[in-house]
């Protein structure tokens, strides 16, 4: 089941997926969460909500500029010293990184996750921009709240506004979502 579960009291809660193993055991709060699971085992809510917002943003992003296939699936993500921060090679299908970047700027599970969707952009965009628009999704397709994505390793001001765009678009639409429950 991919959909939106309101868990009413604290909880321990097991989700499964389709062949049976348990992909998430641990405590809940009362909230609203994103899941993506076969079947949960726990007091919950289903809520039907429709996140047209995402359709209408992914339609709003332009042509592809490249055509690469390229599946997640088939990248491998590994340590490379000699890399400045974060590169992408598509013939090689890796995604190198540089451990002493994100100790350098304290880069949280969140932002890294950021820039792995970023780096996954390239292989439909040159431009920076388009390529934080596709982090900025992948995200959200991950269960990460945006929100909690810091970017302070970026220097160029242009992508903090874009970014701090697409985050006031994001908390819009979710704080309406959340007010009609």
């Amino acid at each position: 089941m991919k959909g939106i579960i309101k868990i009413d009291y604290p909880q321990i809660i097991t989700l499964f997926n389709r062949k049976g193993n348990i992909i998430y055991k641990g405590d809940v709060y009362p909230s609203i969460y994103l899941v993506n699971a076969t079947y949960i085992d726990a007091n919950c809510s289903i809520i039907d909500i429709k996140l047209n917002f995402i359709k209408e943003f992914i339609d709003r992003l332009p042509k592809r500029e490249k055509n690469v296939d390229l599946k997640f699936k088939d990248l491998r993500i590994k340590k490379d010293f000699n890399t400045n921060n974060f590169s992408i090679s598509v013939k090689k299908k890796v995604i190198k990184y540089n451990p002493n970047f994100l100790k350098r700027y304290n880069m949280s599970f969140y932002d890294f996750m950021f820039v792995i969707g970023h780096e996954l952009g390239h292989k439909l965009y040159y431009t920076e921009k388009y390529c934080d628009y596709i982090a900025f999704i992948y995200a959200i397709f991950n269960h990460i709240d945006p929100r909690f994505i810091k970017l302070n390793f970026l220097k160029n001001e242009e992508r903090h506004k874009n970014f701090n765009n697409l985050l006031n678009f994001y908390e819009k639409n979710m704080n309406e979502i959340y007010s009609n429950l």
